[in-house]
C-alpha cells in the first residue's frame, strides 16, 4: 500500500457502509509528514489534495498519513516515524 491509496466510505446496497479502495495516480509519490496535506473528495465527488497554506512552486508536496501505530505504519508504508504520538504498546499482565 501507499500513500496514494484512497479510501471511500459509501453506503451498500444491502444497508451498512462499506469501503472502496483505489489507487490515485501521482499521489502515491508524495512523502509522509505529520503537518502534509489530506486528500479527500470534493462537492462534485473527484479526490482532491488539500493542503492548508498552499504549496511553492518547486518545493514538495507532503501527506498526511493518519494516526497511526509504528506496527501500522511499518505494515503499510514500510517505515516508521520517529516521534510517533500516536504509537500504542502493549503491557502484559499476570
Amino acid at each position: 500500500a501507499s500513500g496514494g491509496q484512497f479510501r471511500n466510505y459509501q453506503p451498500l446496497e444491502k444497508g451498512g457502509w462499506g469501503v472502496t479502495r483505489v489507487m490515485v495516480p501521482f499521489l502515491d509519490l508524495a512523502n509522509y509528514s505529520p503537518t502534509g496535506g489530506r486528500f479527500d473528495l470534493d462537492g462534485r465527488g473527484n479526490i482532491c489534495l488539500f493542503v492548508e497554506g498552499g504549496v511553492q512552486a518547486g518545493r514538495e508536496v507532503f501527506l498526511d498519513y493518519g494516526a497511526r501505530s509504528n506496527d501500522q505504519f511499518l505494515l503499510h508504508y514500510g517505515f516508521a516515524p520517529s516521534p510517533n504520538p500516536a504509537d500504542t504498546g502493549f503491557l502484559a499482565l499476570s
